[in-house]
């Protein structure tokens, strides 16, 4: 076949405009959502919504110990019984979860001190974990395929579901049950509709020989999600516990303001693994793959990361409103992670697709040593700023990986990262001169992010054009395309 590894280039960008579209409207409709819930909840509420939502990425991750990602990676299409066997195993896992979950559930509500009617939202919350695992292996087959575009209607449908029933309960005052009732139809929904696009034959089946196969990468990849959980528990769990759920509620507003536009990002290291992964034999591909992936990872954070960085204060202002002005100190402290996090997911995505999930493994470790160590002591005696310091720390050592990736493939990620940051500097300049003279209002805050917008667009282009122009022609012209399973990558 000709054209192999263009053929996979070209995918690979196409799926990653397909996942840029999932991204500016799934993202869009999950940050006008948290906008209107932050609005309409108080601020308890809005904690006790950070808090289901990491105890559901918890158990999720739980319940898959990296069975999916090996399925992913792996170079030949997988067979029937290696689905059956992780189906088999991800619905045991689920099940015990979901027994627990329903016991300790008062017990929650003591740590939070919640009244214990609140126990029956951990109760909905453990029924969508059961639903989830009908989803995984229909989405594997997606994923490997790179058909991100059956992937991005499913998903924008499950977002429209689930911020318009929240939205619409927590307006009408039903409090927590607003999103774990939409979080229940946004499962039960993608579940049904991955279904009936790649329909998968249930069995309960298991090959301990397959299981242990694939638990030999599984295992290794999933605790760096783990330990990156822990790290993350330091507000849903330490804070909560200790502070009190709003100021949980804090904490996420402030991070969910000052990182939004790394939340977009996040998604797109769905599109790393599976593409690196097909790659990997090719140097000369997988190198221009993984600069363009950071450049354009860092482009994306950087439009929106140094607008909302000038433009904090009427942001929040307009946007969430005036109640949560509080946030506004700690921002700043969460903000450094627009800087480090978008090359991070490149180059874990990198380390995971190449065979080397332990070294993301030990990094993780650090940051999660730093985080609950540091910050955990620091929340004593200054509160919330104590997560803002541990969080600067935490990005300043992901320079360390950033160092150690070199050692897996030559690419100089100072530079990428400069040619995507350096074009924000004279049109924030601009904004921020402008704002000094002019009143802010949600009209001109607006009319301020496209016009800056603009301007950084171009400088871009001018600035990268070089590598556009390849990938333009990437994306237009002919391949021979073949379903990658039949690719002899």
């Amino acid at each position: 076949m000709k054209n192999k590894t263009n053929s996979i280039t070209y995918r690979s960008v196409h799926g990653s405009m397909l996942l840029l579209l999932r991204q500016v409207l799934v993202q869009f409709m999950n940050f006008m959502g948290s906008i209107f819930l932050a609005r309409f909840l108080s601020v308890k509420d809005y904690g006790f919504y950070g808090v289901l939502f990491y105890l559901l990425s918890f158990i999720i991750n739980f319940g898959d110990i990296g069975l999916a990602a090996s399925l992913i990676r792996q170079k030949t299409k997988p067979e029937y019984e290696e689905e059956t066997t992780i189906f088999t195993i991800q619905c045991i896992l689920s099940t015990i979860i979901f027994i627990t979950l329903i016991f300790i559930g008062p017990q929650l509500c003591k740590l939070y001190k919640l009244p214990q009617d609140y126990a029956v939202f951990f109760n909905i919350l453990s029924l969508s974990i059961l639903i989830i695992v009908f989803k995984t292996i229909p989405t594997i087959r997606l994923e490997r395929n790179l058909e991100f575009g059956w992937l991005t209607i499913i998903e924008i449908i499950q977002a429209a579901v689930y911020n318009g029933t929240a939205v619409l309960m927590s307006y009408l005052n039903y409090g927590p049950y607003s999103f774990c009732v939409a979080l229940l139809l946004r499962t039960l929904i993608g579940s049904i509709l991955v279904n009936v696009i790649k329909p998968f034959r249930f069995e309960f089946k298991m090959n301990l020989k397959v299981l242990k196969e694939h638990l030999k990468f599984g295992i290794p990849y999933q605790l760096n999600i783990y330990i990156g959980l822990a790290k993350d528990s330091i507000s849903p769990v330490i804070i909560g516990a200790i502070l009190g759920i709003a100021q949980t509620g804090t904490v996420n507003m402030a991070s969910t303001i000052a990182a939004f536009p790394v939340l977009f990002i996040s998604i797109l290291s769905r599109l790393f693994l599976p593409a690196f992964s097909r790659a990997r034999d090719k140097e000369d591909e997988l190198k221009f793959l993984f600069k363009m992936c950071i450049r354009l990872c860092n482009a994306f954070t950087a439009v929106f990361g140094i607008f909302i960085l000038v433009m904090n204060e009427p942001f929040i202002r307009f946007i969430v409103g005036s109640k949560w002005m509080i946030i506004n100190p700690l921002f700043y402290f969460l903000w450094s992670a627009n800087l480090t996090i978008p090359t991070m997911f490149v180059c874990a995505s990198l380390l995971n697709a190449l065979g080397y999930p332990k070294v993301i493994l030990k990094h993780t470790m650090l940051w999660t040593i730093i985080t609950l160590g540091i910050g955990g002591l620091l929340i004593f005696f200054i509160g919330i700023y104590g997560f803002g310091i541990s969080n600067i720390i935490v990005n300043i050592s992901m320079v360390l990986l950033f160092i150690e990736i070199k050692k897996y493939i030559s690419c100089n990620i100072s530079k990428e990262i400069f040619l995507a940051w350096s074009p924000a500097v004279i049109p924030a300049a601009l904004l921020y001169v402008i704002s000094d003279y002019f009143s802010v209002n949600i009209f001109r805050l607006f009319m301020g992010l496209a016009i800056y917008t603009a301007i950084y667009i171009i400088f871009f282009v001018l600035f990268s054009y070089k590598d556009l122009l390849k990938i333009s022609q990437n994306i237009f012209k002919k391949y021979d395309l073949q379903p990658v399973d039949s690719l002899n990558v």
